[in-house]
């Protein structure tokens, strides 16, 4: 590989150029709710406003961060892509802020320019811990540069409340002209990097798979400056703008992931696998030969899997440093594969195993825009109290959301004029605990819940809803704050559904909204729902598909509080020694983790402990209110002695009790 030409480095300072750069719509009403009559989970706020309907052309990255402020308090930080006119070139980096006081949230005032150029986008940006505001990534063309020649930059803010950003331009790698740039942040050994990853610029005459390039660069906080290093080629089979990079939270751990057209002979768009490179001493070494192929779909003719990922996915470790992935899949080779049903899967590297987040398997009738498919562009998070995954998805309506004139012709009830439906923006929640049924976060997801809620019902727009009246959310991106008491999400409001990039409907200046929703009210909508989503298998053999053992049976499978919102012993009804059966457990002897299961034949509080020979107590495994129905326990021994337990099953007076042998 070749070293990196000498970087430049300027200063956006100057108080006129920064007026200048404000842009035409800088007196718009940006701090009005979005939809306020509305049932929308949680609070909204217009932060600026774009005519560019892309965010992203693949998979969509990190757009918005949390701080808590020590002057101001808790604040968002987002970033866009603003096209300030109907002019194509007339393109930038905007950012701006929300303090979220307890009386509302408050928008610093009109967005400012993060670039110094024209034709800028595509940014993503990384929260350095400390830093008042995060670093942002993206590609433009710098003042006086040749309109065609575009440059990966690399942006942080100089003045935080003037809205001045420093820039540094980051040479191409070889030569080649590589866009679209995905970055995460992660310190390791004591040394703070920005990991990128940019993908290769194709001509229109020119499709087909791209060299992927990732660099790992040193940011030199006392000097504040990032200090470059070398491009290396991830695969030059990547497609369709799907990459995705993340570090986990000690920063020891760095992974990759991209769609990939391994069949060179036979190149589509829609024929992927999903590889995923992890380095484990943050980034420092790569084996870029020995990958995962995640997804790994056989394409046999006697054999062949009917799903393949398609342009987005995204990369998340949890709090143990696991690797969680949500990725998208469409048809492959079936009768429906060109209306754009999709699903969205969750894959984590604990168990190699497939589950459904979002069941896009159904046609409204309408048309898709440009990009995306029924349900796409997932993203996700942990919530650090409950351990619980959460998921946010793009979603084309709900099922069923048509009328049927006859056995041809049907009324998409939420489209626009020109025929394109409008997206929402869904999140699904995953249970994070493990002392029932051995889940793992992420094998079971929740029935969806509909955070923004704008859809139209049936004949509210028998023509379609006009351009400017329409409201599609597209391209969602989260975090969340210190506490864990809420999500944040930032998302580009459509006013005309469709995408002129595409050809697609008509240009409208449309809101960025910045969405705030405690934890609290997903809950009560999940609870309300009261349903999980059914898995299906990605792969024709089944393999790796979590069956539930319970059925999906949303009291069965989980207790009576799946996601543990109660705090201390519920109270309830005791149970009489015929209303409930304690069988032995399985295996025994065990080591170290055995499954107690028991039935109830009423709902009723009941507590489940296990006791040593001396009759000490060493672990509760439950103690609250129970469903009627069978229920199974895992009990984990790995802190204990060999020896002989006992289980004890107990309501009210009475109790059941089996004997237990962990041999280590």
């Amino acid at each position: 590989m070749k070293n990196n030409r000498p970087v430049s480095f300027a200063l956006v300072c100057l108080f006129s150029t920064f007026i200048l750069m404000l842009p035409v719509f800088a007196a718009s009403p940006n701090v009005n709710p979005v939809r306020s009559q509305l049932d929308v989970l949680g609070d909204t706020v217009h932060v600026g406003f774009t005519y560019w309907e892309l965010q992203q052309n693949g998979s969509i990255g990190k757009l918005i961060s949390f701080a808590d402020d020590p002057e101001d308090g808790p604040m968002t930080t987002n970033v866009w892509t603003c096209q300030a006119s109907t002019a194509s070139t007339d393109r930038h980096v905007r950012y701006n802020r929300v303090f979220w006081h307890d009386d509302g949230p408050e928008v610093m005032g009109n967005d400012f320019p993060v670039d110094l150029g024209q034709r800028a986008g595509y940014a993503t940006l990384a929260r350095v811990p400390g830093w008042y505001s995060p670093l942002v990534a993206y590609h433009s063309c710098p003042l006086g540069n040749d309109e065609d020649e575009l440059s990966l930059t690399l942006s942080y803010q100089w003045q935080a409340h003037l809205g001045f950003f420093s820039y540094q331009y980051l040479s191409h790698p070889d030569g080649e002209e590589a866009l679209w740039p995905h970055i995460a942040y992660g310190e390791y050994n004591g040394t703070g990097y920005v990991h990128m990853l940019s993908t290769e610029y194709l001509d229109d005459d020119d499709p087909g798979v791209q060299n992927l390039y990732y660099s790992r660069n040193v940011l030199s906080a006392d000097q504040e400056i990032i200090v470059p290093g070398q491009w290396q080629t991830v695969t030059d089979l990547s497609n369709n703008y799907s990459a995705s990079i993340a570090a986990s939270p000690s920063g020891n751990r760095v992974a990759i992931g991209s769609n990939v057209c391994w069949h060179q002979d036979d190149y589509s768009a829609f024929n992927n696998d999903l590889f995923l490179w992890i380095s484990e001493d943050g980034g420092e070494t790569w084996d870029w030969d020995s990958f995962i192929n995640v997804t790994d779909f056989e394409d046999w003719w006697w054999n062949i899997d009917t799903f393949r990922t398609y342009n987005d996915l995204d990369l998340y470790f949890d709090q143990d440093e696991n690797l969680h992935i949500a990725f998208t899949v469409l048809g492959y080779g079936t009768p429906s594969s060109n209306n754009y049903r999709s699903m969205v899967f969750h894959w984590c590297e604990v168990n190699n195993e497939f589950s459904v987040i979002a069941d896009g398997w159904f046609d409204n009738h309408a048309r898709i825009t440009g990009g995306h498919p029924v349900v796409c562009r997932p993203a996700l998070l942990q919530d650090p109290e409950t351990r619980s995954l959460y998921c946010v998805w793009n979603q084309a309506g709900l099922p069923g959301e048509f009328t049927t004139i006859n056995d041809s012709t049907f009324q998409p009830w939420d489209v626009s004029e020109s025929g394109y439906i409008n997206y929402e923006i869904m999140v699904s929640a995953s249970p994070g605990m493990r002392n029932w049924n051995a889940i793992v976060p992420g094998q079971m997801w929740t029935r969806p819940v509909d955070l923004t809620n704008t859809r139209a019902g049936e004949g509210e727009y028998p023509d379609g809803i006009p351009a400017g009246a329409c409201e599609s959310e597209i391209d969602p991106s989260i975090t969340l704050d210190t506490d864990g008491e809420h999500m944040f999400l930032t998302y580009m409001l459509d006013k005309d559904a469709g995408m002129v990039n595409y050809n697609q409907g008509s240009y409208t200046n449309n809101p960025m909204v910045v969405h705030r929703v405690p934890f609290a009210q997903i809950m009560d909508a999940v609870y309300d729902s009261a349903g999980w989503v059914e898995n299906y298998p990605l792969h024709y053999d089944s393999t790796g598909f979590y069956e539930d053992p319970d059925h999906w049976v949303w009291n069965t499978v989980m207790y009576y509080d799946p996601f543990y919102r109660t705090t201390g012993v519920q109270e309830g009804p005791s149970l009489t020694p015929n209303q409930f059966v304690l069988a032995q457990n399985y295996p025994n002897p065990f080591n170290p983790e055995t499954a107690i299961r028991f039935t109830l034949s009423a709902q009723g509080q009941v507590r489940l402990a296990v006791f040593d020979l001396l009759g000490r107590e060493v672990q509760v495994l439950s103690d609250r209110v129970l469903a009627a129905g069978e229920h199974t326990v895992l009990f984990d021994a790995s802190d204990l002695p060999s020896g002989v337990y006992f289980a004890r099953l107990s309501s009210g007076n009475a109790s059941q009790v089996i004997r237990m042998t962990l041999l280590k």
